[in-house]
C-alpha cells in the first residue's frame, strides 16, 4: 500500500487497460526523497485486502526532489504512451497537507479506507472478534473489527469507483 502521510509530496495516478498505476515521492530526513510505485492488475472488483488484484511494488531513493518528479513524470508518459489512459499529478508545493489531499481525495479512483484505533472509540468492545460489527454513536455508520490491523474499520469507502 502506497501509505499517504504528512511527509508526501507527490502523488502520480494512471488508469491502464486492466488495472492501474501509483507513485508516491516521500520527502526522507537528510535532504532525501523516496519514489514507491505499485501496478495493479484487477482481477475482481473488491477494493482492500479481501481483493484478489495483483500489485507489483518498485521503490528507490534520491538526494534530488526535481529528478524524483522527472523519473515519476517519464513513467507516466511512457505509461500513457503504451495504452495508459487518464492520468492525474498532485504535488504538494506550498499547500498545505489538508488542501493536497483534498485535491487528491477528490478524484474518482481514489479509494480510502478509514480507521479508527479501537481506545478511541467511544462504547466499543474492549477486545473484539475478528469482523465484529459496531455503530460509531458520534455518526451512526457501521464499523468491523479487523484483528490484523488492531483498528475499528468504517464499511463505507470514499469515492468507490473501479
Amino acid at each position: 500500500m502506497i501509505e499517504i502521510t504528512q511527509r508526501t509530496v507527490g502523488l502520480w495516478y494512471v488508469t491502464l487497460p486492466s488495472g492501474d498505476w501509483m507513485g508516491a515521492v516521500d520527502a526522507l530526513d537528510g535532504g532525501r526523497f523516496k519514489m514507491t510505485y505499485r501496478f495493479r492488475y484487477y482481477r475482481d472488483t473488491k477494493v482492500f485486502s479481501d481483493s484478489k488484484d495483483v500489485k507489483n511494488w518498485y521503490s528507490g531513493e534520491g538526494d534530488d526532489f526535481g529528478h524524483a518528479v522527472r523519473a515519476m513524470r517519464e513513467i507516466v508518459r511512457l505509461l500513457k504512451r503504451t495504452g495508459g489512459g487518464e492520468s492525474f499529478e498532485n504535488l504538494r508545493g506550498d499547500s498545505s497537507v489538508d488542501e493536497f489531499m483534498a485535491r487528491w481525495d477528490a478524484q474518482p479512483f481514489v479509494h480510502k479506507k478509514h480507521v479508527i484505533e479501537g481506545h478511541k472509540l467511544p462504547g466499543a468492545p474492549l477486545e473484539p472478534e475478528d469482523g465484529e460489527a459496531y455503530v460509531d454513536p458520534r455518526n451512526g455508520l457501521a464499523l468491523a473489527w479487523d484483528q490484523k490491523l488492531n483498528v475499528w474499520v468504517y464499511q463505507e469507502e470514499s469515492h468507490g469507483n473501479q
